[in-house]
């Protein structure tokens, strides 16, 4: 039988296992409006917020859907 995952107990282990990493996992304090009130909701559940700074953001979806287009708007 396997055990279930733990992610409270591997956050703690991986918070002590690399320094510098004292202040654990935060939540983005700074967002970048993607231009797009729709958009913005969609990524960050918030109008007026749109993709978290200092996070990694993966825009995902089929060919020619406007991934590229969309980053290259909002930066």
């Amino acid at each position: 039988m396997v055990k279930a995952f733990d992610v409270s107990k591997f956050r703690k282990n991986l918070t002590k296992s690399i320094t510098g990493m004292s202040s654990g996992f935060n939540d983005p304090t700074d967002w970048i409006s993607t231009g797009n009130y729709a958009l913005n909701y969609l990524i960050s559940g918030d109008f007026n917020k749109g993709v978290p700074l200092g996070k990694v953001t993966v825009f995902a979806g089929e060919s020619g859907a406007g991934k590229v287009t969309s980053v290259q708007v909002t930066l």
